[in-house]
């Protein structure tokens, strides 16, 4: 039988707080299986609409996108936001 109450902020806080921990112990165990081979480190900056700011649709962002490959492997190590360009 399925209980209808809402989940506690506590609850699943927890719960997000495991996926992303065994999410992120993957990621760590595929990465680190991989021989030491050589890498080469891409970035490429891009200017692109800022979805994050509500209050101006047509505002943009400078982000910074920095991408690992190798033999077989193409990671993604993140895209952030820059304060500025320059």
């Amino acid at each position: 039988m399925l209980d209808d109450s809402p989940l506690s902020h506590a609850a699943i806080h927890r719960k997000r707080s495991q996926h992303s921990f065994e999410i992120t112990s993957s990621i760590h165990a595929n990465f680190s299986l991989v021989d030491k081979q050589q890498l080469v480190v891409h970035w490429n900056g891009k200017i692109m609409a800022d979805t994050t700011n509500k209050e101006d649709p047509k505002s943009t962002v400078e982000r910074l996108a920095v991408i690992v490959t190798g033999r077989e492997l193409e990671k993604i190590l993140g895209i952030v936001k820059l304060p500025s360009g320059t």
